[in-house]
C-alpha cells in the first residue's frame, strides 16, 4: 500500500490531491481502508484521491465476470468512503478499468481505478471528469483527471486608466499602497 499526499495551489485555490494504491491481498484490505480513514482525517482542504482501489468495488456493476465479488466487501467499502465524506467521480469512457483473460471463458473487467472527492472539491471543480484512456498494452487503463479549468476561472476585468486621476492629490500614496499590497500577495494562494 502506498501513497503520495500533497497540497496543491490551482487557480487561486488550495486543495489537496492523494495518489493511492491500496494492498492487493484481501486479507490486508481493513489496513489500506483504515489509511483511508487517517487520510480524512489530516486536514479540511477540498480533496480528491485518485489511484488504484485494487480490488475494493464499490457496486456489483463495478464488475463482470465469472466469481461474484462478496457483498459484504461492497458494503465495508461504501462505509469507508461514506466515512471519508468521499463522492465516486465518474468515469467518462469504458466503465472498466482493469481486464483479465480476454478472448477466453474466464475473462472478468473491474473498475478498480477511481477517484474519489469531496463536496468541497467538487465545488471548486465543478465540471472536473475521470477519463478511462484506454490502452492496448496493459491491463489496466490510465485514468485521467480533467479539472476543466477553462470554466472555473473567474472573470478578470482589464484595467482601464483614466487620466482624470492624474489630478487627484491622494495617488501617489493610493500607488505605493497598491504596489506594497501587490508585492504581499504575489505568490500566495489565497
Amino acid at each position: 500500500m502506498h501513497h503520495v499526499d500533497m497540497s496543491v495551489c490551482s487557480n487561486g485555490n488550495r486543495w489537496r490531491l492523494t495518489g493511492y494504491y491500496s494492498y492487493p491481498k484481501r486479507n490486508m484490505r481493513t489496513l489500506s481502508w483504515n489509511l483511508l480513514r487517517h487520510l480524512a482525517t489530516i486536514n479540511n482542504l477540498p480533496w480528491v484521491c485518485i489511484g488504484d482501489y485494487l480490488n475494493d468495488l464499490l457496486w456489483a456493476r463495478d464488475k463482470e465476470g465469472r466469481v461474484e465479488h462478496p457483498s459484504y466487501l461492497f458494503c465495508s467499502f461504501r462505509d469507508v468512503v461514506n466515512d471519508c465524506g468521499l463522492l465516486d467521480l465518474n468515469l467518462v469512457g469504458h466503465p472498466f478499468t482493469w481486464s483479465r483473460g480476454r478472448g477466453s471463458r474466464d475473462f472478468v473487467q473491474q473498475h478498480l481505478d477511481r477517484a474519489m472527492t469531496t463536496n468541497a472539491w467538487n465545488s471548486l471543480f465543478p465540471r472536473a471528469k475521470l477519463l478511462n484512456l484506454i490502452t492496448p498494452v496493459s491491463n489496466h487503463s490510465p485514468i485521467l483527471l480533467d479539472v476543466d479549468l477553462r470554466f472555473v476561472q473567474k472573470h478578470r476585468k482589464d484595467f482601464k486608466f483614466e487620466n482624470i486621476w492624474l489630478g487627484e492629490k491622494d495617488l501617489p500614496e493610493v500607488v505605493r499602497r497598491l504596489k506594497v499590497c501587490r508585492m504581499k500577495i504575489r505568490g500566495c494562494c489565497l
